[in-house]
């Protein structure tokens, strides 16, 4: 008496499409993985000081940058 399926087949009768879909899920997970974990996020930008004093000196400047 045989109990289940063919024996020794481990793949089944898939297309061979599943194939090629196999490894695309993967790489789609990983990207999606490296995306949305700590390697995903942007770095920092460097400390920049004076920020207040820039935007009093472009306000001053005037439009395009000139001194009026």
């Amino acid at each position: 008496m045989e109990l289940g399926g063919a024996t020794g087949d481990l793949v089944g009768n898939l297309p061979f499409a599943v194939y090629l879909l196999i490894p695309l899920a993967l790489a789609l997970a990983l990207v999606t993985a490296i995306a949305l974990g700590p390697l995903g996020d942007p770095e920092p930008p460097g400390r920049r000081a004076g920020g207040v004093s820039r935007a009093l000196r472009r306000r001053q400047d005037g439009p395009g940058g000139f001194r009026t």
